[in-house]
């Protein structure tokens, strides 16, 4: 794990699965904000000290620091960075049990999303953003290989692996994403009250998010005469403001567009709140967290099919489901969110019930735990 600013939830995750099966040791590359870590003894955090930009010191410090640890069962690799104890000890018939999770699959997402979209391989390798996703493909393909089981946050993900690696599906297990229900949760939100309704968007600003059908949305909703204003939540990626603002100025959107990054968590707990509604478009996978905690705040959302979203409601109960960047389908559902108060009321309420029942920490962390000791006996039974 880099750093853990953006990792508090999974140290909560861990955390909870400590009191349920012994000790849990993390390893972390850099610790560079305060952490929400109890006094447990059974739940340990050690800091790796990663150098940036030198990912082969890096690797091997994390080896040396994960042998390190006494009496280990198993070992569970989260971003690659185990890489080298996996590759020397996944040949030997008596050792911990290797685990991986992926939460973005590299290779398909260069193929299906930015090679789709027009992007060469020699323009994706010049990109600074985008160049890692060769290396981290490289890393994922021999983690699948190596490992006992890989960990994926849906099984309509299966696919998207096995089809560039050439492994049974029988090797994957799934496993949701947990969010910390106790830290997201929501205010005092008026879900009456007159006033602009504020629409957010969070995320990279290209097109695989769909950021411009979102502005799109916006426009339409603003020639129905909707008093409505979006807030970006952005984050670095491919994209840049340049061509959003360009959209923003050809379209008159300027005094209702407003750019947001660098947030702490408790003010980026202060936008889910102050928001209307959450508008999420993605082509790309994993399960991304921002659903979680937009529900878990009780902001309604609305949200393109996609595997890693679909596993949070698979009937449709409280997200209200979009295709990709279907602008017409966004409007009609954020407008129908806007119309009536007692539909959002009711999916606030909804959507945090069902979310604390099936992804808060402590739930996910039972599935874990099973799953864990699910893998020891099959290491026992081998």
């Amino acid at each position: 794990m880099p750093n853990v600013s953006g990792y508090t939830d999974r140290i909560r995750l861990l955390e909870e699965v400590s009191k349920l099966i012994g000790k849990v040791t993390l390893l972390v590359g850099v610790v560079d904000a305060a952490l929400p870590v109890g006094e447990s003894k059974k739940f340990v955090l050690n800091e790796v000290r990663f150098v940036r930009g030198f990912r082969p010191l890096n690797l091997w410090r994390t080896a040396r620091a994960a042998l390190a640890v006494n009496d280990v069962d198993i070992f569970h690799d989260t971003s690659g960075n185990l890489i080298l104890v996996f590759l020397l000890l996944f040949r030997r018939k008596l050792r911990p049990a290797l685990i991986t999770s992926f939460f973005a699959l590299e290779k398909w997402r260069i193929e299906n999303v930015w090679k789709r979209n027009g992007y060469s391989t020699i323009r994706l390798l010049l990109e600074p953003s985008t160049r890692n996703m060769y290396f981290g493909a490289f890393i994922q393909h021999i983690m699948a290989l190596v490992s006992d089981r890989i960990v994926l946050q849906s099984a309509g993900l299966f696919g998207r692996l096995t089809e560039y690696i050439g492994i049974d599906e029988k090797k994957i297990s799934a496993l949701p994403n947990n969010v910390d229900c106790d830290f997201w949760r929501a205010n005092s939100r008026k879900i009456g009250r007159a006033r602009c309704f504020q629409m957010l968007y969070v995320g990279g600003l290209d097109h695989s998010r769909g950021v411009f059908a979102v502005l799109e949305a916006l426009g339409k909703l603003k020639e129905e005469a909707w008093t409505v204003n979006l807030v970006l939540v952005v984050k670095q990626g491919i994209g840049g403001e340049g061509p959003i603002n360009d959209f923003v100025a050809r379209n008159s959107l300027g005094n209702c567009v407003e750019f947001v990054s660098g947030l702490s968590r408790r003010e980026m707990l202060d936008t889910y709140n102050n928001s209307d509604v959450l508008v999420y478009q993605t082509i790309n996978d994993g399960s991304p967290r921002v659903v979680l905690e937009a529900l878990s705040c009780g902001l309604p959302v609305v949200a393109s099919h996609h595997p890693g979203i679909n596993v949070l409601d698979p009937g449709a109960r409280f997200i209200k489901f979009t295709d990709y960047s279907d602008v017409d389908a966004i409007v009609r559902n954020v407008s129908e969110l806007f119309r009536d108060n007692e539909l959002r009321s009711d999916l606030s309420e909804v959507g945090q019930e069902e979310v604390r029942a099936n992804f808060s920490s402590e739930r996910v962390a039972k599935q874990y735990a099973n799953f864990y000791q699910n893998m020891l006996s099959e290491q026992t039974c081998g």
